[in-house]
């Protein structure tokens, strides 16, 4: 008869029990299905009809459900408690088996194996033949947790646990793993004939996040009477940690004439707590300070989660505020636990705003006759755009009154402008109304030479 079968279940069963907020609760694990994988009977050989051989156990953990067994050997039936009998007289020559299957309404569940083997004179057997191998129910214990910090005294009691073999023999308990008999050895302790599990000093969470032991039970000489069972225990955080600044000092840079939204640059603070599970870790960030205050104490802003800083409002002028220093705070929690303070500082970059100007506007100057390349006149322009930039640097021409292409100008050092002959010329000719132009990147600005 063709279905998926289950697991089936053995008979022990492990009771763990919990101290929880100074009291004790008792965890039970039971898993649905047949209690063994194989139930091995010894039976006469002759079976009369009616007559029981056996008993299959089913575990139906508190549930309401209505379990029905099929035999999948003609000659036997399965009552509705499990007990399996001769539904015709039959004899046993050679060891029999079949399977047991259980459904309920919507359909087969699981099985188990069932051996019937004939009865010998000489060596009789109890109706349960103690030699069937049992499958173990694995210990299953929640995760623990324990607070990091914890004030003693200590050794201090965390968690009991006990065999369910424990009601039949004597049993001990010992531990290994990480924090028992591996660095950090020592950190815990089982007693070994009650299965307390103790803590002998407070726990560090940044240190060590959290512990994998495995716990062991053996009889009187020294043998497993259960499967190693593994506990992991979790060291949940404390807000014992402040943020701190990634860097002393956080360096960013804007132009000029920005417009409000625009991003400058972004900080960061970190926090050793946990900030995955608690907020202890999460820090907010906000501005404190603003050096100079001007032309408002709120030119910029920050996001609290990002830490971006942006311009928040218009008037960033290089000129009259080249740099502002900036007094920022990270708080843990969200911004409702520990604080820290940094320094953000923001230099303002130069932008072509302001024109060069002609100082004097108007100069008058002889030239020589006859001589090209003389130099007629040094012409000076001032700029409040930053020195030596694209923004600062004049470019002169003459745009007017050089029909005849006597002079040439260039810019030389220091932004002057020197105007030279570049033909033979009349001594002492006048130039009337000369007009030149400079150029300072996108704008023209007129000055005049007599």
């Amino acid at each position: 008869m063709g279905m998926n079968r289950r697991s089936n279940r053995g008979l022990v069963l492990l009771c763990v029990l919990l101290q929880i907020a100074g009291g004790l609760a008792e965890w039970e694990l039971c898993i649905f299905g047949f209690r063994e994988e194989n139930y091995h009977f010894t039976v006469p050989k002759s079976l009369e009809a009616g007559t029981v051989v056996g008993q299959v156990d089913f575990d139906k953990c508190e549930t309401q459900l209505v379990i029905d067994y099929v035999s999948e050997d003609p000659h036997f039936l399965v009552q509705a408690d499990g007990s399996v009998t001769v539904k015709n007289d039959f004899k046993i020559h050679t060891p029999r088996k079949f399977k047991v299957l259980a459904f309920d309404d919507k359909g087969p569940l699981t099985s188990t194996m069932v051996t019937l083997k004939k009865e010998h004179a000489r060596h009789r057997q109890s109706e349960h033949d103690h030699s069937h191998r049992r499958h173990k129910r694995d210990w299953v214990i929640p995760p623990i947790n324990i607070p990091e910090n914890e004030r003693g005294p200590f050794p201090k009691r965390v968690i009991q646990i006990k065999s369910s073999r424990a009601d039949e023999m004597t049993v001990f308990y010992s531990i290994t793993g990480q924090g028992a008999d591996t660095p950090p050895v020592g950190l815990f302790t089982i007693e070994k004939s009650t299965g307390w599990l103790y803590i002998t000093k407070p726990l560090d969470r940044e240190e060590i996040p959290s512990y994998n032991i495995f716990v062991h039970a053996v009889s009187a000489s020294g043998a497993a009477v259960e499967t190693p069972i593994e506990i992991t225990i979790t060291v949940t955080d404390q807000n014992d940690n402040r943020p701190y600044f990634t860097q002393p000092v956080f360096e960013g840079s804007v132009a000029e004439g920005s417009r409000p939204g625009k991003p400058v640059m972004t900080v960061t603070a970190k926090d050793d707590d946990d900030s995955i599970n608690v907020n202890n870790g999460i820090v907010a960030y906000d501005i404190v300070g603003l050096d100079p205050p001007l032309p408002s104490p709120k030119m910029f802003a920050i996001n609290p989660e990002t830490g971006v800083i942006s311009v928040l409002q218009t008037g960033l002028d290089r000129e009259k505020y080249p740099q502002y220093t900036l007094t920022i705070t990270a708080t843990d929690q969200e911004g409702s636990g520990f604080m820290t303070t940094g320094k953000a500082v923001i230099t303002v970059t130069d932008t072509n705003d302001n024109p060069p100007v002609f100082d004097p506007k108007t100069v008058s100057m002889s030239v020589p006759e006859n001589k090209v390349g003389a130099e007629v006149a040094q012409l000076i322009v001032t700029d409040d755009d930053s020195p030596n930039t694209d923004a600062w640097q004049a470019v002169y021409r003459i745009i007017r009154g050089n029909e005849a292409n006597n002079f040439g100008i260039k810019t030389g050092e220091d932004n002057i402008g020197i105007l030279t002959t570049v033909k033979v010329t009349r001594a002492f000719c006048k130039i009337v109304d000369q007009t030149m132009t400079v150029h300072s990147s996108t704008e023209y600005f007129k000055g005049g030479v007599r």
